[in-house]
């Protein structure tokens, strides 16, 4: 079975015991294309995305992208046939995401986005536009389709009104109805419960002015909610059925919206009125990382941790289906790992991880209700992502569609590497190679990561793998101070900016180097955020090593730095308390953040660098690459600044993106020319051959 859309890869591979699965069709091939991919192709859109199982097993519903738009494409396991059950025209609709409602219906997620151009013309001058994300609802087939939300008082209209639905609770336990975040009469957003068959609409909380989002426990009712005020998120909670609010936890904005945070709802648990949480330890006696609680709001306490034994910070939970009942946790060791508490599931999935030979991030995404379907998202270095299903009782593992066919065998392989820091601490990175390169030493770029609390994972990077395939060997560290590794780990890089830190990174080019992989004359540093603020360093503190330095929104100043995040809040604030315990006190720590600030170093500055920087970035503000341009020309060294307009902190719209990818290209290549790679050749896609059966290999390791 697979998905026979154009530029979709299928295939199948099957348990060797089992009986052979029928043949699945070959997707359309892809003509042979030679050289490096082009920018544009790490930017084309996902041919395939938002995959659901059906409760009941037998349906797949995802979007699919195709010349002429998005569509929702429907598979029936049963018969092993699909059909197109709804799709746009590609000029003002897209289709986000899908979701089950029982097994005969659906809620889809749209985009709307129209804009008029003076004269018609595409590329002219935008006289007006209209843009929202709306609702609406179907049956499988796509008949009997409703926009949701309608009240007494008006309708709403996406294609005349300018607003933002999400979805917040499918409602598993409701047939007939989901809870969705919209904007009330008032215009603040408000919690509303909508039937999937009308249409209709009641608003059930308002939220207020500085109201950010709400959490409902297992049977929808809503426990939790999130109210900003400040800098500062309070997080708030009452009991089913209660309307007054008491105060839970107190976080840092910037650190709500964080990878790892360190107080974090994870969803609600099978017991009415309680949510699994989510807590970074305070004190050793609590663990070394985050770990997985239960907060009973009829109680307003919070259990002993419901999962132990795990060294990595949890990031996800497995839960059943039917059923909110905790099945597992999944965390990043280097791959993204699964461990189940059913012996069964458990030696299933390392299976399943075997056979994908243990080098892919495998992501349960949704199960049958009897377990007989898994749904997987699996994704790895040279693999931006593809979907899955796994029968758990055939032990076959079928091949859905990837999600940018594209890049499929052009991309270059990623290598953990393990190496001993100075003072002799082991320190883990990733190392990845051109496609088709030579074994010689090649040139290197090494890529510290922002954060810096962030880490790398052995898993697909964009800007990672946009090097590689420009001939560049690209080293990712995970130095003291990172997350992922526990607290431990993230506080021993507190007030070691420009220090520790820094020597790990430096600890780890030389570790490389020795190994004979990369040629000691042709490295640079890059970095984004802090990673820019590590490059910087890294040709200030060695500019017999490192040949050129890209910073991309760094750090050049730290005293700067740290006086304007004391204009942008008070001296007791929780952002610039945060940031003196991650950086240091200007009043104590004055000559040592002077010695960790690039900006002191210009005098003796080696490498040319290349500076830029967002012109509205407000996290790391422009102010800090122009200073660091100052310096350098006066002192008379090579650097050049580039400001992009209407660019914030990086996240940045894809066009400026390709710009930037490209002038980086061309500034490396001018410095540290790249390995001369034999490009790989797509000679068209074919079904997945059989590898090894995900059942024996489920036997060989159970415990």
């Amino acid at each position: 079975m697979c998905w026979t859309v154009a530029s979709i890869l299928c295939g199948s591979a099957q348990a060797a015991e089992a009986p052979p699965p029928p043949q699945a069709a070959a997707a359309p091939a892809v003509a042979p294309v030679n050289g490096p991919l082009p920018v544009d192709a790490f930017y084309d859109k996902a041919a395939v995305y938002g995959a659901r199982l059906s409760p009941n097993g037998q349906f797949v519903a995802a979007v699919i992208r195709r010349a002429d738009g998005t569509a929702i494409l429907i598979h029936d396991l049963q018969a092993d046939k699909s059909a197109v059950a709804l799709s746009t025209d590609n000029k003002d609709a897209t289709f986000d995401w899908v979701r089950w409602k029982g097994d005969g219906r659906l809620v889809v997620g749209v985009t709307y986005l129209h804009i008029d151009h003076w004269n018609g013309k595409p590329d002219g001058e935008i006289r007006s536009w209209k843009y929202s994300k709306f609702l609406m609802s179907m049956d499988r087939d796509g008949t009997h389709q409703t926009t949701l939300f309608r009240d007494d008082k008006h309708t709403w209209s996406h294609t005349q009104h300018n607003y933002v639905i999400k979805l917040m609770d499918a409602l598993d336990k409701d047939p007939d109805h989901i809870l969705a975040l919209a904007p009330s009469l008032a215009g603040q957003y408000a919690v509303w419960r909508a039937d999937i068959h009308t249409g209709a609409a009641e608003m059930i909380e308002h939220g207020g002015e500085n109201v950010l989002g709400w959490d409902t426990d297992t049977n929808g009712a809503i426990v939790a909610r999130y109210r900003a005020t400040g800098s500062t998120f309070i997080i708030e909670g009452h009991a089913p059925g209660e309307t007054k609010w008491s105060e839970i936890a107190r976080i840092r904005a910037k650190d709500f919206e964080k990878e790892l945070s360190d107080f974090e709802f994870m969803g609600p648990t099978d017991t009415p009125g309680a949510l699994y949480v989510a807590v970074k330890p305070k004190d050793p006696s609590e663990g070394a990382a985050r770990t997985i609680h239960i907060y009973d709001f009829r109680t307003r306490t919070m259990g002993p941790p419901v999962w132990k034994g795990v060294d990595y910070d949890i990031t996800n939970i497995v839960r059943s289906s039917g059923s909110n009942a905790m099945e597992g946790v999944c965390y990043w060791v280097d791959t993204y790992t699964c461990a189940f508490k059913d012996p069964h599931d458990a030696a299933v999935m390392r299976g399943i991880s075997t056979y994908f030979h243990n080098v892919k991030n495998v992501a349960p995404v949704s199960f049958s209700n009897d377990g007989h379907w898994w749904l997987l998202d699996v994704s790895g270095p040279d693999d931006p992502g593809g979907f899955y299903l796994y029968d758990n009782v055939k032990h076959d593992v079928l091949a859905l569609g990837v999600q940018q066919p594209a890049l499929s065998d052009r991309l270059g392989p990623m290598d953990r590497f393990v190496f001993s820091a100075r003072d002799g601490t082991q320190v883990h990175g990733y190392v990845t190679t051109p496609p088709g390169a030579p074994k010689g030493p090649l040139p290197l770029v090494v890529l510290p990561h922002g954060g810096p609390e962030g880490r790398d994972y052995f898993e697909y990077d964009l800007v990672t793998q946009f090097l590689a395939t420009r001939g560049y060997a690209v080293l990712q560290i995970n130095f003291r101070g990172s997350s992922g590794y526990g607290v431990k780990w993230a506080e021993a890089g507190y007030r070691q900016w420009g220090a520790r830190m820094q020597d790990d990174v430096d600890d780890g080019v030389k570790a490389l180097i020795a190994s004979g992989r990369v040629d000691p004359k042709r490295v640079c540093a890059m970095g984004i955020s802090y990673g820019g603020y590590a490059a910087l360093m890294a040709g200030a503190r060695h500019p017999e090593l490192y040949k050129c330095v890209v910073s991309w929104a760094g750090i050049s100043d730290l005293p700067q730095f740290l006086k304007w995040e004391h204009s942008m809040s008070e001296d007791d604030s929780s952002r610039y308390s945060h940031w003196i315990k991650l950086i240091g006190d200007p009043k104590a720590d004055g000559p040592s953040l002077l010695a960790g600030s690039p900006t002191t170093y210009v005098d003796h500055y080696g490498p040319p660098v290349l500076l830029i920087h967002g012109e509205d970035d407000d996290i790391v503000t422009p102010d800090q690459s122009k200073i660091m341009d100052k310096a350098l020309k006066k002192a008379g060294r090579e650097v050049r600044l580039v400001l992009v307009k209407d660019e914030a902190h990086p996240d940045w719209s894809d066009d400026h993106m390709k710009t930037t990818l490209i002038d980086i290209a061309g500034f490396l290549n001018a410095h540290i020319a790249p390995a001369t790679t034999e490009a790989p050749t797509v000679a068209g896609a074919q079904p997945a051959a059989a590898a090894a059966s995900v059942a024996a290999s489920a036997k060989s390791t159970t415990p």
